[in-house]
């Protein structure tokens, strides 16, 4: 009740990752001050792109590898945390 938009994994996520993501995630939006929909995406690019480049995901259980992809917002990806 009362909430505008959440974000939430599609399945159980590797905590590493999720980390990268939540610490990503809150730098795009309060620092940078894009929309949450613009934060989580750019957020999802730049970890997909670290684990990419690193070799990591090669290494790592596919399911492991692909939480970056599994963090979705529900509600409106233009609203904004700070104007």
């Amino acid at each position: 009740q009362g909430v505008a938009a959440y974000i939430a994994p599609l399945w159980p996520v590797d905590d590493e990752i999720a980390r990268w993501m939540a610490v990503g995630f809150y730098r795009e939006l309060l620092h940078e001050r894009y929309s949450v929909g613009e934060s989580l995406r750019r957020t999802r690019v730049r970890v997909w792109q670290s684990l990419s480049q690193s070799g990591e995901a090669q290494t790592m259980p596919a399911k492991t590898a692909l939480t970056w992809s599994s963090f979705v917002l529900y509600g409106d990806p233009t609203s904004r945390l700070l104007q």
